[in-house]
């Protein structure tokens, strides 16, 4: 029996614009090579909340085969006071000129590669608690990121630096529509 899904409904959530320090690589390991990047503070604003990065870090394996495993784990804290932990997953790869240019920051056509995180909110603050719904038919409705522009889910990450001297700016531009929350001061 063949069951067909309906695509979630997206609004627009928010943008995050982090500040992260240098890349710190801790050796190769047996599943590739060990990375870190700690997310030091910034940013966040849409048109119902906003606030700071408290801070967190990227945990990262670069892995033989040119992957790259991304687990960003950080805090927001909302202009209400409310603190939300963010988890970012995924995986990101492509040719390896093309990483090469990513690598160095200069601006590539995300169809050239591929990038796609899922990404997870826990807040105690009631006022946010849209922020921790619950997918309603998983995997389905899985919060993932398609670099080429084929967004399912909830939060599409993008990540590149205009300028290779500038810090990454990490946007975060989407979330379920059936999550509602009031608008902040």
């Amino acid at each position: 029996m063949s069951r067909s899904r309906e695509a979630p409904q997206l609004a627009y959530l928010m943008s995050i614009s982090a500040e992260v320090g240098e890349l710190v690589s801790m050796g190769p390991a047996p599943l590739g090579e060990r990375r870190m990047v700690a997310i030091t503070g910034g940013t966040f604003e849409g048109p119902l909340l906003r606030g700071d990065v408290v801070g967190g870090a990227d945990w990262q394996i670069a892995r033989r085969d040119g992957v790259l495993e991304l687990d960003a784990r950080y805090a927001l804290r909302e202009a209400r006071g409310g603190l939300v932990q963010v988890v970012s997953q995924g995986f990101r790869h492509g040719p390896p000129d093309v990483m090469a240019r990513l690598a160095g920051g200069e601006e590539v056509d995300p169809a050239s590669y591929f990038f796609r995180t899922f990404m997870r909110f826990e807040t105690g603050a009631a006022e946010l608690a849209g922020l921790a719904a619950k997918p309603r038919n998983p995997p389905a409705d899985l919060p993932v990121v398609d670099s080429a522009g084929g967004f399912r889910g909830a939060c599409p990450w993008a990540c590149r630096r205009q300028d290779p001297r500038a810090q990454p700016t990490l946007r975060s531009n989407i979330k379920p529509a059936d999550a509602p929350f009031p608008r902040p001061p």
